[in-house]
This record gives structure tokens, C-alpha cells and sequence, in this order.
């Protein structure tokens, strides 16, 4: 089995807006820590797997197109077989998707130009190894949906259920030094520790402190089912809060890098790598808000100030003609990839819930499933029970996508029908 790492520095090398710019559409001033394009590649004899890591909030479709090209035409890697994840860093530089009115072409040739370098450094420096993997309960986390005086809503929610989830990949070489450490955990980066400065925030700081510990070392940080979520070191007097200082970060991040160091050094059932995958994409209905919603929502919109995303959604719907363009549905890009005879990895665009991951692991049976989210910017990505339930991501979120209502029902049955067949297929290939 071979292995290959890299990581290449994606911080602009010139001004521009971030993310999430509280507001404003404002050039980044200072640069707190570099962002990073991390990756890993697996080879076992005959196919090969890429997962690359992101420092950004999101990234639409395009970026996944041309590096899934990139990789098919160079080295033979199958499409369906290279997973583009986004740590969701809300403080990273702005990029094509849901930070559109925000991104800079200049920047998106730079992005491009670094995540493919990254990939031929480590095509070009392959090393014999082994894999292992394991999964733990960490409680970093807690549920923002739950309710409160009888209403349901965005409320720090301890009792609410919520990923607790922490997988690992951990990759040795053959004289058992440990070369990478594949971390998938839910928990939004969300302590917006400076409006104008660029940072990783608390998954690059993890990142740097897990390959302190092991010399040689290239981690990557992939999100998981995140989008109900946020740190419980942001809960402040029973509710969330922000921002928080860098000082705060680096806490949160050094208590999450001590135990995975901890659990990457403890010894775990090797997996014999046997890479097959597949892909799909599934359309999902929403229903469509009248055009009077739209102009009722452009008053309320304000109160985000001028450069704010829903801001500047609701005056193009309503004042930009924007109306009649909005698409009726959202395609959801799925991947399926299977590791080993009892390990997988299944990926999703958009910001998935907890139940959607239970909705989609549920589909592999007793194998161990690696969830990734954040694959592309679509929107969050909820359940049939949440819809009924409510809340931001169910039924509140479409204008920060720009998009034309909330979905309808049926989510539950798509993602079961896609990831099972996608799961037949696979075991279909080998003969079972």
C-alpha cells in the first residue's frame, strides 16, 4: 500500500475580503496564521483515493470539476474517488459559492494553481505504509437546535442530540512513524476571533499541533455532519456567544489535538486498503416562497448591515430582478468510497445535520463509515423530521443560499435510495 502527503499554503498573497466579514465588504488587514491546502493519497496496487482538505467556509462545485480533471487526466484517479472537503473556517479568505459577492478571480487562479501542486507533491513522493482506524466519543460539541419557553429554535442545547462522533485515519510507514492523521469531527469553527484578519481558526491550529507531535506529519481536518453544531467552549452563561480572542482558540484546539495524539499513538486494527468508488447526485425539490415573502424579508434584512450575505440576497431577489432565476431545486453531489472490506468513506455536499448522517450510515450496516460534509457550498442539508420540526437550517436558512424556499419533503428516501444502491454497487464489483 502506498501513501502519499502535502500540504501547500493557500493564504492570499494580496487583499481581499473574508468569508464572513461581519458585514462588510472589507479587505482582510492583518494575517494571524496561513490557511493551507492539505492532502492525502492512497494507493492500493491497482486504484487510488485523494482526500483534500481546504481551509475555507465552502467552495462551490467547480473547484471539485477541475481537480477531479486534473487528477483523472494526470495520475488515473477516478472522479468519484477525490474528495474536495472545506473546514468550514468562517475567517478564511472569500471563494466562489456562498461567499460569491465576496471572491476575487485572481484568487480563485491562485487556489487552483496551489491544491494542484499540492496534489503532484504528493504523487511524487509516494511511500510504502499502512492504514488504521478508529472512533472515539469527544464532546467539543453541542446541539444549537432545542427548545426554550415552549419555542424551538437556535439555542445552545445540551440535551439535544448532536454527533459526538471523532474518527481518525491514521497512516504509519513501515517503520511505524506516523505520517498522517485523517481527523472527521462535527463542530463549526465559529469564535469569529478578529473581522479583518485571516486565520484557520480552531481545525488549522488542530492540524499544526497533531504534526508537532509527529515529525514528518501532514493532518487534515474534515468536517462532518457539522451543520447543527458549534463549540461548547463558545456557550457563555448557558447560551452561545461570540467573538472570542485567539487565546480561546488555541485552548479549544489544544484539548482536541491532546486526545487524538493520544488515540493516533495507540495501536489499531490495520486496514487492508481495497479501493472501489462511486458517485451520485440526487435533486431536491424546494417550495418556492412567494415573491411578496421576498420583499417583506428585504426590510428585515437590514438589521445585517449593507455587506451581510442575507442582505445582499434579499435586495437581488427583490431589487435585482433576482426573483424569476432562482433555481426550483438543489443538486446534491454524493460519494461513496470504499476503503477497505470494513471501512468506508461517505461524502455529501452542503452542511448535513446529525440525523442525515444517521439517515446515510444507517445505509452501510454494521461497517465503520467515515462521514464527510462540506464537499461543496450548496446549503444545509436537513432530514424529514426536521423540516417538520423547524429551526434556521430547516426552514430559515434558503436566503443565505439564495435560494427559493426551504426543501420538501422526501430527503429521507433520496439519501437512502442513493447511498444503499451506491453501496450494492460497490460490493457488486467484487463479486458479493
Amino acid at each position: 500500500m502506498l501513501f502519499g502527503i502535502a500540504k501547500d499554503i493557500i493564504t492570499p498573497t494580496f487583499p481581499m475580503p473574508l468569508s464572513c466579514p461581519y458585514g462588510k465588504m472589507e479587505d482582510f488587514k492583518y494575517i494571524h496564521d496561513d490557511v493551507f491546502v492539505r492532502c492525502l493519497v492512497m494507493d492500493d496496487g491497482k486504484n487510488k483515493t485523494v482526500l483534500m482538505a481546504f481551509d475555507l467556509l465552502f467552495h462551490d462545485r467547480c473547484l471539485n470539476f477541475e481537480l477531479e480533471a486534473y487528477a483523472k487526466e494526470k495520475y488515473g484517479v477516478k472522479e468519484s474517488a477525490f474528495i474536495v472537503g472545506a473546514t468550514h473556517d468562517h475567517v478564511s479568505p472569500a471563494s466562489k459559492g456562498y461567499s460569491q459577492i465576496y471572491a476575487r478571480d485572481e484568487y480563485e487562479v491562485f487556489l487552483l494553481d496551489r491544491a494542484k501542486s499540492c496534489l503532484d507533491r504528493a504523487m511524487c513522493s509516494m511511500f510504502e505504509g499502512t492504514l488504521e482506524h478508529t472512533s472515539f466519543d469527544a464532546f467539543f460539541n453541542m446541539s444549537r437546535r432545542g427548545y426554550r419557553n415552549g419555542v424551538f429554535g437556535s439555542f445552545a442545547s445540551p440535551d439535544s442530540p448532536r454527533d459526538t462522533e471523532f474518527s481518525l485515519l491514521v497512516v504509519k510507514d513501515l517503520s511505524e512513524n506516523i505520517r498522517s492523521v485523517v481527523m472527521n469531527y462535527a463542530c463549526h469553527p465559529v469564535f469569529y476571533p478578529s473581522p479583518n484578519s485571516v486565520s484557520g481558526e480552531f481545525p488549522a491550529r488542530v492540524c499544526q499541533l497533531v504534526d508537532a507531535n509527529f515529525y514528518g506529519c501532514v493532518s487534515l481536518y474534515l468536517q462532518s455532519a457539522g451543520g447543527d453544531v458549534r463549540p461548547a467552549a463558545t456557550v457563555v452563561d448557558g447560551d452561545f456567544a461570540k467573538p472570542f480572542g485567539f487565546d480561546t482558540i488555541d485552548g479549544f484546539a489544544r484539548s482536541i489535538a491532546d486526545e487524538v495524539v493520544a488515540r493516533a499513538k495507540e495501536p489499531h486494527k490495520k486496514e487492508d486498503l481495497l479501493i472501489s468508488s462511486d458517485c451520485f447526485c440526487k435533486e431536491f425539490p424546494m417550495d418556492p416562497q412567494s415573491f411578496e415573502f421576498f420583499v417583506a424579508k428585504v426590510e428585515d434584512a437590514k438589521q445585517y448591515g449593507e455587506g451581510n450575505i442575507i442582505s445582499v440576497n434579499a435586495e437581488y431577489i427583490v431589487n435585482e430582478g433576482g426573483y424569476e432565476k432562482l433555481e426550483k431545486s438543489v443538486p446534491l453531489y454524493c460519494q461513496t468510497i470504499k476503503l477497505s472490506d470494513d471501512l468506508y468513506i461517505a461524502a455529501m455536499g452542503g452542511e448535513p445535520t446529525y440525523r442525515v448522517k444517521q439517515i446515510v450510515t444507517s445505509c452501510f450496516g454494521e461497517k465503520q463509515v467515515f462521514f464527510v460534509g462540506y464537499t461543496d457550498s450548496s446549503t444545509y442539508i436537513v432530514s424529514d423530521f426536521q423540516l417538520d420540526e423547524g429551526g434556521y437550517e430547516a426552514r430559515d436558512c434558503h436566503l443565505e443560499y439564495r435560494l427559493i424556499g426551504p426543501f420538501k419533503k422526501g430527503i429521507d428516501q433520496k439519501l437512502v435510495q442513493g447511498f444503499t444502491t451506491s453501496f450494492k454497487k460497490l460490493n457488486d464489483e467484487k463479486g458479493e
